[in-house]
């Protein structure tokens, strides 16, 4: 079925939810991590993240892996 515009409703592809299940079994569930730092610390680590164009998690997960490898 289409519309109007051309476009084909429903699906978008022939993804199975097995499909979609099986991509979720692959992520690793993620959790947050709050830090408390100074601002002038903050505002310097976000402006090492941008000049390298990384974010600021990014930074922190290579910084932390790092340490905890030596």
């Amino acid at each position: 079925m289409s519309n109007s515009l051309g476009l084909k409703t429903g699906r978008p592809s022939g993804r199975t939810a097995e499909h979609v299940k099986g991509l979720m079994d692959d992520v690793e569930e993620e959790k947050r991590l709050n830090v408390i730092m100074p601002a002038g610390e903050y505002h310097a680590l976000k402006m090492y993240a941008a000049a390298r164009r990384k974010t600021i998690s990014e930074v922190i997960r290579t910084a932390i892996k790092q340490t905890m490898a030596t």
